[in-house]
């Protein structure tokens, strides 16, 4: 089986952080639109 984990560098992960509190938007839907 192989790994499919997705690595985010610092830099995504602070894009990703930043439109979530900026937006209000639900954390699930964040997860379903990077997964």
């Amino acid at each position: 089986m192989s790994n499919s984990r997705r690595k985010f560098s610092a830099e995504q992960k602070v894009l990703i952080l930043r439109e979530q509190l900026e937006n209000q938007i639900p954390v699930s839907t964040i997860c379903q639109r990077y997964h």
